[in-house]
């Protein structure tokens, strides 16, 4: 089941601030109070909204609405209060949480082709600024070694002519990327995270964080890169921007695996901040 954290102030993102969205399957802010997913039914396509009982996803409510049947996710709410909820009206693209009455007790089910997207329309870079300092925290588990699973940042969701990046953890080396592209044209960068780390059939804490020109991984609560003159080939739009966690189609290859959480930050985290979303996520 969904690691209990205590509900309290002063835990997670009470204590470690400026996140811009936060997408959790337990309650991540002690004054949230919203529901944390909206899931579509799949025996006749109704949707409920789905909350929280204390600071755990109410799977109680969750499977009495699913009954034996299947249930995806159509809204992933943003618990930062900045109202960035990760949506998908596609039926065949939304991840499972219930399959067959049965809960996926390992986080949003992906198996290719999936999507949700979210919106992040600024007036001005006050939430967020791509192109000088932020962190990215990812709760990963049972990544298939087939395929893509991708987190995409851009101004369209196609990213065919736009500027963008991704966080790829792709079938071949280098396994964990972060991608920047321009159109069609892409620079990589290897996040120095092997195969048989990312994919070892278990939980693991993904997270990227950029500081002006430093750039660093970190596997749970262990520093992998360290990139002190990461020069991004592009600049990014912060007015618009198109976010999406995905696994993706290639032909039959595609990444099948769990999302439990994703938390993206305005700043660069301390390894003690890492090291307690290591723990509390």
């Amino acid at each position: 089941m969904y690691q209990k954290i205590p509900c309290v102030k002063n835990e997670l993102l009470d204590t470690i601030k400026n996140s811009v969205a936060a997408f959790g399957l337990t309650k991540l802010k002690y004054t949230y109070r919203e529901a944390c997913i909206r899931v579509r039914r799949s025996n006749d396509n109704q949707e409920k909204d789905i909350g929280f009982c204390g600071n755990l996803l109410d799977t109680a409510a969750l499977l009495a609405f699913t009954g034996s049947n299947s249930g995806y996710i159509s809204k992933w709410y943003d618990q930062s209060k900045n109202e960035l909820d990760a949506t998908q009206t596609t039926a065949t693209m939304q991840p499972r949480i219930v399959n067959n009455g049965v809960l996926d007790t390992d986080g949003l089910y992906y198996n290719g082709g999936v999507a949700l997207n979210t919106n992040m329309t600024f007036a001005d870079t006050a939430l967020i600024d791509w192109n000088t300092t932020w962190s990215i925290v990812m709760i990963l588990d049972n990544l298939s070694r087939t395929g893509v699973f991708e987190c995409n940042f851009s101004k369209t969701n196609n990213s065919a002519n736009v500027n963008g990046f991704r966080i790829a953890i792709s079938a071949s080396s280098p396994y964990t990327r972060f991608r920047y592209w321009n159109g069609s044209s892409e620079t990589t960068t290897d996040m120095q995270i092997t195969d048989s780390e990312i994919r070892n059939g278990g939980k693991q804490m993904l997270t990227i964080t950029r500081n002006g020109n430093n750039l660093k991984s970190y596997l749970g609560s262990t520093q992998k890169v360290n990139i002190t003159n990461f020069a991004p080939p592009v600049t990014l739009n912060n007015n618009t921007t198109i976010f999406n966690i995905m696994s993706c189609n290639g032909a039959s290859s595609y990444t099948q695996g769990n999302c439990k959480a994703l938390i993206l930050f305005s700043r660069d985290l301390s390894e003690q901040e890492i090291n307690k979303l290591s723990a509390g996520l």
